[in-house]
């Protein structure tokens, strides 16, 4: 079974090149406590909304929404009332 690289559920997965691509789905209104990832990470917003806390402030992420984190960047997620789904 392949590492997950995301906290949702896992849609579908593709290797491209030597990187992961997933698509995640969100449960509405789940909360994500604060976490790091061990590699850089790319957010596509798909569909829904989600708020991410970080040292560098809050961020409204709706569909089209793209965020790069480098890698060890601690953050927190809270999910909008009709969840999202994300590539990463």
């Amino acid at each position: 079974m392949p590492k997950a690289i995301t906290h949702g559920r896992e849609l579908r997965r593709a290797e491209l090149a030597g990187h992961t691509l997933v698509e995640s789905s969100y449960e509405p209104e789940a909360e994500l406590e604060a976490h790091v990832h061990a590699h850089p990470y790319l957010v596509l917003v798909l569909d829904g909304t989600f708020r991410e806390r970080s040292r560098g402030g809050t961020h409204a992420c709706g569909p089209g929404t793209v965020m790069i984190r480098p890698a060890g960047t601690r953050h927190s997620d809270r999910f909008g009332g009709g969840g999202a789904r994300c590539m990463v």
